[in-house]
């Protein structure tokens, strides 16, 4: 139902620059929400990511630091470099061709919530 809402968020956004603080929190906001809806982490500290660890603790407490320091370090400094790219690209997010992709990505996440909710029902056995 979220990839939905933000599916039409997208398909009704309008051209018009918002203001810049108002838009940072909404912003904020959605990824913190959607952050936070999203299995993929619990599923990797879970699956991978908390054995790995407690094996290498078992050999030695260095390498569970080492792998959580490298495990962030590498997070963050992907997202630094995304936010980084974006920052060269503002002539572009300005541009009506941005208002055109913003609008066909939110095509694709209702096209995806519904594959998604589909087969979440033919999961639970219903049709």
């Amino acid at each position: 139902m979220f990839l939905f809402y933000f599916g039409i968020e997208n398909i009704r956004s309008k051209p018009e620059i918002e203001i810049e603080g108002k838009r940072r929190i909404s912003s904020l906001q959605k990824a913190i929400i959607a952050n936070f809806l999203n299995p993929n982490p619990y599923l990797f500290w879970i699956t991978i990511g908390a054995p790995m660890f407690i094996k290498g603790v078992e050999i030695s407490a260095w390498n569970g630091a080492i792998f959580i320091f490298t495990f962030y370090l590498m997070l963050v400094g992907s997202k630094m470099i995304i936010v980084l790219a974006g920052g060269k690209l503002t002539t572009f997010f300005r541009s009506s061709k941005y208002v055109i992709v913003i609008r066909a990505t939110g095509i694709l996440l209702l096209a995806l919530s519904v594959l998604l909710f589909y087969d979440g029902i033919e999961r639970l056995n219903i049709l």
